[in-house]
């Protein structure tokens, strides 16, 4: 096991205790504020810290997706190769604490809403007339693009209105805990 691994463990083990004394601290601060000993002084300082603390760990997020997406992508692509090489080879590829699976993500490209084929992407799955003229409905496209994998994997034909050159295949992969 390399020294990345071991430092992202730590890391991940640091943030989870950071997180836990994070939470005690609020249920000590809610206590406070209820009965009314926290300061307005208080209060702005805490604010202060808190927008920075929110700041941090949304850039401390973005940074990990950032690692996670990399990770996935060039996991995806070992194990295409590998696979070319050796068919006999699963997909599933194993570190010492996770295993990934591959998982394909059907991304739609939408019509515009007041175009013929979004009308009839409408149509093809099953929105009344009513509805359509009225634009009471419109479809969520990551949950489109959930009904569209679960097509897919039926081998079942897309919705008219997505043509195929509409409706983009993405593979990652998919890590859990071993």
């Amino acid at each position: 096991m390399s020294d990345w691994v071991e430092e992202s463990k730590r890391l991940l083990e640091q943030a989870q205790a950071l997180h836990t004394q994070m939470i005690e601290l609020h249920y000590e601060l809610d206590e406070g504020i209820r009965a009314g000993t926290v300061s307005t002084p208080d209060l702005v300082d805490i604010g202060f810290f808190h927008r920075d603390m929110e700041n941090t760990m949304r850039e401390m997020r973005s940074d990990a997706r950032k690692r996670k997406e990399t990770a996935s992508r060039l996991i995806a692509y070992r194990v295409a190769k590998e696979s070319l090489a050796d068919p006999s080879l699963t997909a599933r590829a194993a570190g010492q604490y996770a295993t990934c699976v591959p998982d394909a993500v059907v991304r739609p490209v939408m019509p515009k809403s007041d175009s013929l084929e979004y009308q009839v992407l409408l149509r093809s799955l099953g929105v009344p007339e009513e509805m359509i003229a009225t634009k009471a409905l419109t479809p969520h496209y990551e949950h489109l693009g959930e009904y569209l994998k679960v097509l897919s994997e039926q081998g079942r034909p897309m919705p008219r209105g997505l043509l195929d050159q509409k409706v983009e295949p993405s593979v990652s992969y998919r890590s859990k805990k071993r």
